[in-house]
């Protein structure tokens, strides 16, 4: 194709109706696109039980009352999305632009964060399925509501998240690590494990089991003492990272006035 041919495309380029489109909705322009893409990647590929949970960032430079800020992202600025993927092969499965909190609330005793996990699993029907999520979703209420429908889930957790015990250590001596339960339900773990730093894990589907694993570091092998959770959440919490670096090589680099357009070319 040309380029004249593809900027005459370009410019007349639109993916919705603006006579029949919701003038309420925020994400309208692009709201039509992304039910389409869902449809395909729900037909095309079948259920997975292990999927991971995060947020992705589109770049865009213009105004636009809801472009985020994410500090430890590589684009800090721009549109903020979800991505529900395989957990193995980093194959998208559901993805949503975030347009405002409200809509991703479905129940009100939760979090907007922990709420936009229950939006991915709502209608997600496959056996045996564990999520894996990290601090910004991970909450007792969160695992628990996912327990009570079948759904194992685990990732890290906040300070300020963790179970509601007797007051628990914020640092432990390197190289150790401590389970607790919300006893007497016992249907959630918090592991504290103190690594290279402290790692804080929930889950609702792990006991306390510790497993030796090779580790090697700088072309050295030792044998290391890991909690099971720590293992299996390291194996499978970056399908969202893999499907984002598997789209870096498709991306359209030029900028878009248009902020629906961005999310276009993503």
């Amino acid at each position: 194709m040309s380029y004249d041919a593809f900027m005459l495309i370009h410019k007349y380029l639109h993916l919705s109706n603006n006579q029949t489109s919701n003038k309420g909705d925020p994400l309208a322009k692009v709201r039509p696109l992304l039910a389409h893409l869902i449809f395909l990647y729900r037909t095309f590929y079948n259920p997975f039980p292990k999927v991971s949970i995060d947020e992705f960032m589109i770049k865009y430079d213009g105004r636009l009352y809801f472009k985020q800020y994410i500090q430890n992202k590589p684009t800090k600025w721009g549109i903020k999305g979800y991505l529900m993927s395989d957990a193995d092969n980093g194959y998208c499965y559901k993805i949503r632009i975030y347009g405002g909190q409200k809509e991703f609330i479905l129940d009100e005793n939760l979090s907007s964060s922990e709420n936009t996990v229950l939006r991915f699993l709502d209608g997600y029907e496959c056996p045996n399925t564990t999520v894996y999520i990290d601090n910004y979703y991970t909450g007792p209420k969160l695992l628990e509501e996912l327990h009570k429908r079948g759904i194992a889930c685990v990732g890290t957790v906040k300070q300020n998240r963790i179970l509601p015990l007797k007051p628990l250590p914020s640092t432990l001596p390197k190289n150790t690590m401590k389970h607790y339960t919300n006893y007497p339900d016992n249907t959630l773990l918090l592991t504290l494990w103190h690594d290279r730093g402290m790692v804080r894990l929930l889950s609702n589907n792990h006991l306390p089991i510790i497993s030796t694993v090779k580790t090697t570091r700088q072309y050295i092998s030792t044998l290391k003492k890991k909690p099971q959770a720590a293992i299996e959440y390291s194996k499978y919490a970056k399908g969202v990272d893999l499907c984002n670096q598997l789209s870096t090589t498709y991306k359209f680099p030029h900028r878009n006035k248009k902020w629906w357009k961005s999310i276009f070319y993503h």
